[in-house]
């Protein structure tokens, strides 16, 4: 249940982070739009539809070459001219450089050193660029390749903040596809040096060859594009495997913890037949898979037909003998049944055979199989001592040597234990196999340790866990003088407080 809660609260607070990141959005688009409606940071006197710089941070002479040279680039936005191998969209390319983010009051602004404070001015930067782009009415709306539908804006737009030391790109529908992520990143990592040294021209000169060359790329191959949405969702992807593997293993620590469980209740109950003198073996004690019993027959009475005077006279037939009851191992073949009692599937058996040093022994007793007349494995009732080989009876024999339960089920009992420690090995330990092989073991699924292996405890009663600690109980690690002694220092009811 943990980890569920925990993908529950990973959930509730991404939703939380999303509503806050939307508020910010808005409240950053009215600070833009309303700067820009009022004093766009580019006049007339200031614009020559490429380069907006305003305070000129630049040598916007150089810049102006460069963003010149850019400017011819041609592309193929939508379909090819047939007519002609060579591209038909313009690109237009304007830069904005500011020298801080005058449009936002001052009180809004966090930290700038803070994580909120980077978070902030990246996205003031991207609302920013947008609403200039559109404001300014960068690209070309209907490029000639599209055949004059609109949608698909040609214009591309950086805006370069000095005081807050960010740049942001804002592209139009129609080269998108020309600038995964990645790409942007590389552009604008192409300006970083530059920027460091205070060289905002030459930053921004190298980030147009860099663009220039995505642009003579042409869109991103299959490959770009998957680093890209690895990029973009990677992260996310990455936390939420993460927390289904811990939902996956928890599910699956608990299906095994229930799957150790319940074989050590039917192992009891078992045990229990076999005090009883009643036992049956219903599984092979290797692999534990139950056996199968295949009813008999039902009986049919016959009438003779066929008398002595020549005409039936339709008297009755005894019954034939009942057809045994046939048991079958989980590969739906006959039994194996030793000579000593103890019986497998066939497959298991001959894997034992293969795999053992002492094949000829049996693997719970160690007793010599030996050869000679398979046994029967029927079931059926008739009085012989192999009629019913799954339930071995008390014989003079085995009384003198100590019974059923101690010649044949307790090595068996042990053998089954030992061999549910190899399959649970989480929960189920070598010293749990010695404390459970005895006679006088109960309550085998209620062993304190193993109970403390469940992945998902039940809640305790605080009076059970209050009266377990006091009382000392030794599965809880404590003491009676320990219990007893934080009693008397606490003055009864404060002893339990001490402990916690």
């Amino acid at each position: 249940m943990k980890p569920l809660l925990h993908l529950v609260l990973l959930l509730f607070a991404t939703i939380i982070l999303v509503s806050a990141n939307t508020l910010s959005h808005q409240s950053h688009r009215t600070f833009a739009k309303g700067w820009i409606g009022r004093s766009p940071p580019c006049e007339e006197e200031h614009w020559d539809g490429r380069l907006c710089d305003p305070s000129h941070l630049v040598d916007s002479e150089a810049l102006s070459t460069k963003l010149q040279q850019s400017n011819l680039k041609k592309v193929t936005i939508c379909s090819p001219n047939p007519n002609s191998d060579e591209p038909s969209d313009s690109v237009e390319i304007a830069i904005v450089l500011l020298p801080n983010f005058q449009h936002i009051p001052k009180q809004s602004f966090p930290d700038p050193d803070s994580e909120d404070g980077d978070r902030f001015i990246t996205l003031a930067a991207k609302v920013l660029a947008e609403e200039l782009h559109d404001h300014y009415g960068v690209g070309d709306p209907r490029p000639p390749s599209c055949s004059g539908g609109e949608g698909f804006d040609t214009g591309i737009l950086i805006l370069v903040s000095r005081d807050e030391r960010v740049m942001h790109i804002s592209t139009g529908s129609g080269v998108t596809d020309f600038f995964a992520m990645g790409r942007i990143d590389l552009i604008i990592k192409a300006a970083k040096p530059h920027f460091r040294m205070n060289q905002l021209g030459q930053g921004l000169i190298a980030s147009l060859e860099r663009l220039d060359e995505f642009l003579d790329m042409g869109p991103p191959t299959r490959r770009e594009k998957l680093l890209d949405s690895f990029i973009t969702f990677g992260p996310f992807l990455v936390i939420f495997g993460f927390f289904c593997a811990i939902l996956y293993q928890s599910h699956k620590k608990t299906q095994q913890y229930n799957a150790a469980k319940e074989e050590l209740n039917k192992l009891e109950r078992e045990k229990a037949e076999a005090l009883a003198g009643k036992y049956r073996c219903k599984s092979c004690p290797i692999c534990l898979e139950d056996f199968k019993y295949v009813p008999p027959p039902p009986v049919v009475n016959t009438v003779n037909e066929n008398a002595e005077g020549g005409e039936g006279d339709g008297e009755v037939l005894p019954p034939p003998p009942a057809a045994p009851q046939q048991t079958l191992d989980s590969n739906n073949e006959p039994v194996k049944l030793l000579r000593c009692g103890h019986c497998f599937d066939q497959k298991c058996f001959i894997e034992y055979q293969k795999s053992s040093a002492s094949s000829n022994k049996c693997p719970i007793c160690r007793a010599d199989i030996g050869t000679g007349a398979p046994a029967d494995t029927s079931g059926s009732n008739s009085s012989n001592t192999t009629s019913n080989p799954f339930r071995r009876p008390r014989t003079n024999q085995n009384r003198t040597r100590g019974g059923f339960y101690e010649d044949s089920y307790e090595p068996e009992l042990r053998f089954r234990l030992n061999r549910l420690r190899h399959r649970y090995p989480r929960y189920i330990s070598s010293g749990y196999v010695d404390r459970y092989s005895t006679k006088s073991a109960q309550n085998f699924a209620y062993d304190p340790v193993f109970m403390r292996s469940n992945p998902n405890p039940p809640p305790r009663e605080p009076e059970a866990a209050d009266s377990a600690r006091l009382r000392g109980d030794p599965a809880e690690g404590v003491s009676v003088e320990e219990g007893v002694a934080a009693e008397v220092e606490g003055g009864g009811g404060e002893a339990v407080q001490h402990m916690w």
